[in-house]
C-alpha cells in the first residue's frame, strides 16, 4: 500500500463531499483502498491511500477528475503531491 498526501487549496470545508467526491471519481485500476481528509486553516490535507505503487501522475489524473466532476471542487487547486510507502505492520522495535 502507497500513502499520497495532497495539499490542496479551497473556499470549502466538507470532509464528507469531499471524501464521496474522491470515491466517485475513482476507477478500478486507481486502487483506491482509503481516503483521509482534514481541512486545516490555509489548505486542506488529503491523504490517499492506493493499492501497490501507483504513482504520482494516478493521483493527479484522479484528483483531475474529482474537479471535473464536481461543480463545487472546479476551484480548487492542488498544490502539492508526495508519495509514500505505507506499511500496516508496526516495527518489531515498538513497545
Amino acid at each position: 500500500m502507497r500513502l499520497a498526501l495532497v495539499t490542496a487549496v479551497t473556499a470549502g470545508d466538507s470532509s464528507a463531499l469531499l471524501v464521496d467526491a474522491i470515491w466517485a471519481a475513482a476507477r478500478p485500476e486507481d486502487g483506491l483502498e482509503h481516503v483521509s481528509v482534514k481541512f486545516r486553516r490555509t489548505d486542506v490535507a488529503i491523504g490517499i491511500f492506493t493499492a501497490s505503487d501507483r504513482d504520482e501522475r494516478t493521483v493527479r489524473a484522479l484528483l483531475e477528475r474529482v474537479c471535473e466532476m464536481s461543480p463545487i471542487l472546479k476551484s480548487w487547486n492542488v498544490t502539492g503531491i508526495r508519495r509514500f510507502p505505507f506499511s500496516d505492520t508496526l516495527p518489531k522495535d515498538m513497545p
